[in-house]
């Protein structure tokens, strides 16, 4: 990996990137390319320019630099972690202080009591209302990679994977009310087979009558030039995500269809009632015959372009 690199997630890159090369979500690049600021998305990668080149993030004050490794190298690494492992060992050690013996079948409920409440207090505490603190809706929409914004943003994240929620709700009726507890706003009738199905809650919208099958992910942020980017669009009523795929800062119209396996551009408009398949998703022409035939042009954001010579788009 050469310098001013960048890659997103669930990426593949054998070989490495070039001098200010970005890979985005859910790319595929089994060589390495010699052109230097250049951007790949899809599977496989497609290569297009964005105006301008890559930017290293600003250079920090010393204050700043020392508190962002210090987040990053010990508070991520030990210090959630570490308050779930006491809290793990909490309720054995308060259930022998106040039972040193267990005599009656009511001191054993009472154990039993504790030993459930304790997990789901934590969690509530640490998770939803810690968390919810540390990351919200009232972030700001662009921030730098040193800025105190993006070091709570992964704390949050850290936070959600130490203290998951012990009460699995994913395919049921509570999920759409456990994510409302994380500041999404969440329509009737919402159904995903996935536990964290929402990378940032606070910034989703999310209709009636949605569905996102096993694996399925709805991302409201992007992270290039080294700054964090959020932001908030809808997926809207009967919208369909198959299993695997992937919505990126995308706004889905009524009822379309995102393919399985599929992933979106970022600031793409999958348009209603329409189905979309790849990656970078395009939309399919069903009338040529069961989803396999012409493709409709490619979202204009960034355009499609050819696989052999980057063009230049404006971001």
């Amino acid at each position: 990996m050469e310098e001013r690199t960048f890659m997103g997630n669930h990426n593949h890159i054998v070989e490495g990137l070039s001098e200010g090369c970005f890979a985005g979500l859910n790319t595929w690049m089994p060589k390495k390319h010699a052109d230097k600021d250049t951007s790949y998305f899809g599977n496989p990668a497609m290569p297009f320019r964005r105006a301008g080149k890559q930017q290293a993030p600003p250079e920090p004050s010393a204050l700043m630099n020392f508190w962002f490794h210090f987040s990053s190298s010990v508070i991520d690494v030990f210090f959630w972690k570490g308050i779930k492992q006491v809290l793990t060992v909490l309720p054995f050690c308060i259930g022998r202080t106040i039972f040193p013996e267990i005599t009656s079948a009511w001191q054993m409920l009472c154990l039993l009591g504790l030993y459930f409440t304790m997990p789901l207090v934590a969690w509530y505490v640490i998770n939803v209302r810690i968390g919810n603190a540390l990351h919200n809706s009232k972030v700001p929409a662009l921030n730098d990679m040193y800025s105190s914004a993006v070091l709570t943003w992964f704390n949050s994240q850290n936070v959600v994977r130490a203290f998951p929620n012990p009460i699995k709700v994913a395919g049921s009726a509570w999920q759409g009310s456990f994510l409302w507890l994380y500041g999404a706003k969440i329509g009737r009738h919402f159904f995903s087979a996935t536990e964290n199905v929402l990378w940032d809650p606070p910034h989703s919208i999310i209709g009636n009558s949605v569905t996102a099958d096993y694996d399925a992910t709805i991302k409201m942020h992007t992270f290039a030039d080294f700054k964090l980017k959020f932001v908030q669009t809808k997926i809207s009523d009967g919208a369909r995500l198959l299993q695997g795929s992937a919505v990126s800062s995308t706004s889905v119209g009524e009822g379309a269809v995102l393919m399985r396996g599929s992933a979106t551009w970022k600031g793409q408009t999958l348009e209603p009632g329409c189905v979309y398949e790849g990656s970078p998703a395009e939309a399919l022409d069903l009338e040529a015959g069961n989803g396999s035939g012409s493709v409709a042009p490619a979202p204009v954001l960034l355009g499609r372009l050819n696989r052999v010579t980057p063009q230049v788009v404006s971001k």
